[in-house]
């Protein structure tokens, strides 16, 4: 599982830069599996070290920055994590010029 982490972050870190600083918050569920929870922390660790992670709550996290980086970000956790037989599901809802104070 580590070695799927690095890939994702060095993916994350070939993405163009598009220009706009956006929020995201998603979840990820990883189905069909009985060690789902490994995968879900292994995709934990890639977002920490992402370079968009900007928190976490219950059974969400929060990323922040580049569009480009955040969801190429997206992207990764949803391929990389969670077993290729299986299914896996992501709840995502996206910000972008929100004029609420950070």
């Amino acid at each position: 599982m580590a070695e799927r982490g690095v890939s994702a972050i060095e993916a994350v870190g070939t993405v163009p830069v598009v220009g706009m600083e956006i929020d995201v918050q998603f979840s990820l569920y990883v189905l069909g599996q009985g060690r789902h929870m490994d995968e879900i922390y292994g995709c934990t660790e890639f977002l920490k070290a992402s370079g968009t992670f900007a928190g976490s709550k219950n059974f969400c996290t929060r990323l922040r920055g580049d569009a480009g980086a955040v969801f190429e970000t997206v992207r990764q956790a949803f391929l990389r994590f969670g077993p290729a037989e299986g299914h896996v599901m992501i709840d995502l809802t996206a910000s972008a010029n929100s004029p609420s104070p950070r």
